[in-house]
């Protein structure tokens, strides 16, 4: 039930949902002046849209981009021989044996 399509999309925006939502009601609150039951279904909507459309079009992008990046990084790394962290607990751990 929990793997359902719908289900897994919604807890991926839902970040998105808990950083937009503060702003987004203070400027319907500033647009629209009124709290009622419809201004708040479509305030529920646009946040839903604006939340999915961040997912998609900037927050993944930008994911894609930086894992390109860290993997570069990390494959020039192993290329080297032994990445720094690993001389580092080497160092260490002879230190510590000593």
């Amino acid at each position: 039930l929990l793997a359902h399509k719908a289900l897994a999309t919604l807890g991926e925006m839902s970040f998105e949902v808990y950083i937009f939502q503060r702003p987004m009601h203070d400027t319907f609150l500033l647009l629209f002046g009124v709290d009622s039951a419809e201004v708040f279904m479509v305030f529920v909507v646009v946040l839903w849209i604006f939340a999915a459309c961040y997912n998609q079009f900037l927050q993944a992008p930008l994911d894609r981009w930086l894992r390109r990046k860290t993997d570069w990084a990390r494959s020039a790394e192993l290329q080297s021989g032994v990445s720094s962290a690993a001389q580092d607990y080497t160092s260490v751990m002879m230190v510590e044996v000593e």
